[in-house]
């Protein structure tokens, strides 16, 4: 249709202005519908349409200190020297807060909250969502969503949620409670299942309104101390989306995990500078099990890198 539109036909996007954005050296190709997703660099396109104005961004703006900053750079194109390996190894002591298994792809992720899950003793319990539209009349019905925006929205608020005491989980969007505040990304445990009345019996924090009371909602221990009810929230849409505001989190996609107050990490060979770089400082960063020369980037993107003329970091 732009092309059609536009005077620039046969030019990229229809000559429609596009700022790309990304980094080669991070996560690998994935493709929903293709078993072996290449780079984008690699189509016949790239460039036609990327051939000018390139630029590689510099200011670091997640973290502050100097060694941790230099020790990623090098880590992002898998050249560590000494310094950067002694302070790798000077990581190993323990941090006693949760971990979370650091997955490059939702296959990967996927297959290790369900061992997870599985391994927890007891029956699940579940929670369902409501999907709600609102008609031009204001007629709120119940819907059903087309299959990708499901898709989307279950990343945010999954159409269900089994739950077990145990189960660690984490909160996808800001709780406030009185003067409790939860921010989104924050860690936490399932510790029991309770009705509104046993919770205020118990003197544990929820939001009751509009809810059942005599429907159990899970109790949930958060990595910053806090104890509270939790129970659906709606998430917006064009309608609305009420479910608790939950998602297991044993594991979890690399890029996910970018918080201010993170946790410690396990890596995975391959994405050591996705999974550090999503640490604010060194004091929120624990690495088990480093082995020299383990850190490493993919050769086709090093090779493809070293032809750029702005590029920095392999001089």
């Amino acid at each position: 249709m732009a092309r059609k539109m536009k005077i620039g036909k046969g030019r990229s996007f229809g000559d429609i202005q596009v700022i790309a954005a990304g980094d080669f050296f991070q996560l690998p190709p994935e493709s929903i519908d293709h078993p072996s997703p290449d780079y984008a660099f690699n189509s016949t396109v790239w460039n036609k349409t990327f051939s000018t104005n390139q630029f590689e961004l510099s200011e670091v703006f997640s973290q502050s200190e100097p060694d941790f900053i230099e020790m990623l750079n090098q880590a992002r194109i898998g050249k560590l020297n000494s310094k950067s390996e002694e302070l790798l190894t000077s990581l190993t002591r323990p941090i006693p807060v949760p971990n979370i298994e650091l997955c490059p792809l939702q296959v990967q992720a996927r297959a290790f909250i369900s061992s997870h899950f599985d391994s927890l003793l007891g029956d699940p319990v579940r929670f369902r969502a409501l999907d709600q539209v609102i008609t031009p009349e204001r007629t709120i019905l119940s819907r059903l969503l087309a299959r990708k925006d499901k898709e989307a929205y279950d990343q945010i608020a999954p159409e269900v949620l089994e739950l077990k005491i145990g189960a660690q989980v984490i909160c996808t969007q800001d709780i406030n409670i009185g003067k409790i505040h939860i921010p989104k990304l924050t860690i936490g445990t399932v510790i029991n299942f309770s009705t509104l009345d046993e919770a205020t019996r118990l003197e544990i924090p929820h939001n009751s309104k509009d809810h059942q009371a005599s429907r159990e909602w899970p109790v949930v221990q958060f990595e910053n101390g806090k104890k509270i009810l939790v129970v659906p929230i709606k998430f917006k849409f064009g309608g609305s989306n009420g479910m608790i505001p939950l998602k297991l989190a044993p594991a979890g996609l690399v890029h996910e995990f970018q918080s201010p107050n993170r946790i410690s990490m396990m890596l995975i060979v391959g994405l050591a500078y996705v999974a550090m770089s999503c640490a604010k400082s060194l004091g929120g960063l624990e690495v088990s099990n480093y082995l020299s020369g383990s850190i490493v980037s993919p050769e086709i993107v090093t090779s493809w890198y070293k032809k750029q003329p702005w590029a920095r970091f392999l001089s």
